[in-house]
């Protein structure tokens, strides 16, 4: 029912200067790293196996077929084995391992599954070292999209060549488990159709980034605890545990300028009306981690001369605590401005996104907000 290419007959022969070919040439390069899939072979504890790490690197939840490739956990899963003079192993049986029909593997967005691939139909000797690929297109669907989608759209990958040794083999149970890997890196922000907002956010991230790390140093060795006790009232390890927690994972989404989150200017007729209609500097998408900021938003200052909710640092501060890819569970807005979030629980103080940013914007402006 699906269209699909075949693992190797697709395959370009390009030397890596290793001896073992690459599938694809380097001009699909692009397209492999832009591809939802990505694979990663590595060794495993159990005998007569490897492993696959498969992420998808989609923002949103995805159905890859499992035919004929790593997702398929046995021989017909697309691997390719050469041996220690780097020629290419064949399976003991290839007419035993036949396509069947089409399954599809769910993985969330920015998350991983780990598969066992079984090496015992594959002609190796215990203790000798091996080299293991594996490349291809997988169909697939994304939430949201029918099925059917499938049929039209592929996913490119090309794992790393794994050097193993084989080890005895056994029934060893195939090992399908899902495992809580951090979401897939991507660019943090690729700029906008509008400059002069590009241009401020680009100066926010620097701002923002000082401001946090300098909350961060504030929690941990600051002497005068006001500050603290005013945004999250308890001013204890497990308390200053918590709200590090949060802190930490945006700094170094700020530093590096990847993650596993988004920044974006809202530019869609929907995103534009939403900012229109509540009001807003910004809004997010929290469970694929995705800050749209929008279009007024580049009337406020960038930087944080003094406390407010209207500077862009602080609000980005905010925005960045809702989203779940670098922490969960995301804050929530149970009160916006000053006042009013002081007022709260120390239990809503630590789920409410404003008390970090005035947390934040006190300690960079040296005075309580």
């Amino acid at each position: 029912m699906y269209a699909r290419l075949s693992l190797f007959a697709a395959a370009f022969a390009v030397a890596n200067g290793q001896g073992i070919s690459r599938f694809f040439q380097e001009s699909f390069q692009p397209q492999i790293d832009a591809s939802p899939l990505h694979v990663e072979l590595q060794t495993s504890e159990f005998p007569g196996k490897i492993q696959a790490i498969i992420s998808n690197r989609a923002e949103k939840t995805a159905y890859f077929s499992t035919s004929g490739n790593p997702l398929a956990s046995q021989a017909e899963a697309g691997i390719r084995v050469y041996d220690q003079d780097e020629q290419l192993i064949s399976i003991a049986s290839p007419e035993a391992h036949v396509i069947g029909t089409d399954d599809f593997q769910m993985i969330p967005a920015g998350k991983s599954i780990v598969r066992d691939i079984s090496l015992n139909d594959y002609e190796v000797k215990a203790g000798e070292r091996y080299f293991a690929q594996s490349a291809g297109y997988v169909p697939y669907y994304l939430e949201g999209q029918m099925p059917d989608a499938a049929a039209s759209q592929t996913a490119m990958f090309e794992a790393n060549v794994l050097s193993f040794i084989a080890s005895g083999t056994g029934n060893i149970p195939i090992n399908n488990k899902a495992v809580q890997a951090p979401a897939a890196n991507q660019v943090l922000f690729k700029g906008c159709k509008d400059k002069t907002l590009e241009l401020a956010l680009n100066k926010t991230f620097d701002i923002a980034l000082t401001m946090t790390t300098k909350t961060i140093e504030y929690i941990k060795t600051g002497k005068d605890r006001e500050a603290f006790k005013t945004w999250f009232k308890n001013d204890d390890p497990e308390t200053h545990k918590a709200v590090l927690a949060r802190y930490e994972p945006i700094a170094k989404a700020l530093a590096t300028k990847t993650g596993p989150i988004t920044i974006e200017c809202a530019e869609s007729d929907w995103g534009v009306n939403y900012c229109k209609v509540r009001q807003a500097l910004a809004y997010t998408d929290p469970p694929i981690g995705k800050a749209s900021f929008c279009p007024d938003s580049k009337f406020y200052p960038v930087e944080c001369k003094r406390c407010n909710d209207g500077n862009q640092a602080g609000n980005l501060i905010h925005e960045l605590t809702h989203m779940s890819p670098i922490y969960k569970p995301p804050t929530v807005d149970h009160c916006q401005g000053s006042t009013p979030c002081k007022a709260l629980s120390a239990a809503k103080m630590i789920m409410n996104a404003n008390n970090y940013n005035m947390l934040a914007q006190s300690i960079y402006l040296g005075k309580p907000c």
